[in-house]
């Protein structure tokens, strides 16, 4: 879902689990970040997981 937007945003998961958190980091796969990705993402893991920095 994420590649389908190509552009020149960077993208991390953060993941949690009993205390413990991994970075996933995705240097090669640069994406266009659009109100309507954030609307996707944010139905599937809910927005308040959802972090943009710049």
């Amino acid at each position: 879902m994420l590649r389908s937007s190509p552009g020149e945003d960077r993208f991390t998961f953060l993941c949690r689990e009993d205390g413990e958190e991994v970075e996933l980091d995705f240097p090669n796969d640069a994406i266009h970040i659009t109100n309507e990705l954030l609307d996707r993402v944010h139905h599937l893991v809910g927005e308040e997981n959802v972090q943009i920095r710049e």
